[in-house]
């Protein structure tokens, strides 16, 4: 859960876009844009998030929100639309690639955090 609220206070502050899917009269879902910061050369690109329960899976669901959001993004000025997502995962691939996106790299799994250095004066 802490995750999910972390995650939500980051779209927050980057005023992002986000909606629940709705299915069989109940939330199965959520997909969002989520736009890079407007003070900066990337502000023209939103990343894409989408979230749908397993047992809704290969309903046309993830098609049919994907194009709403990408609408949304056009219509709100974004001139590229991104989104990341894991290479076994074949059917978001799939979609993705049906909507238009196209691969353009791999994201290595080895990452390096450093800590601010806190320094007083």
């Amino acid at each position: 859960m802490q995750k999910t609220l972390d995650f939500a206070e980051f779209a927050r502050c980057r005023n992002a876009l986000w909606w629940c899917i709705r299915a069989e009269g109940r939330i199965v879902g959520s997909i969002g844009l989520i736009p890079e910061q407007s003070d900066t050369k990337l502000a023209h690109i939103a990343t894409l998030f989408v979230y749908i329960e397993q047992a809704c899976w290969g309903r046309g669901i993830g098609g049919r929100v994907v194009e709403y959001a990408l609408a949304e993004a056009q219509d709100r000025g974004f001139l590229r639309v991104e989104c990341s997502v894991v290479e076994e995962n074949r059917r978001a691939v799939a979609l993705y690639e049906t909507k238009g996106f196209r691969r353009e790299g791999r994201k290595c799994v080895h990452s390096l955090t450093r800590k601010a250095s806190m320094t007083s004066s």
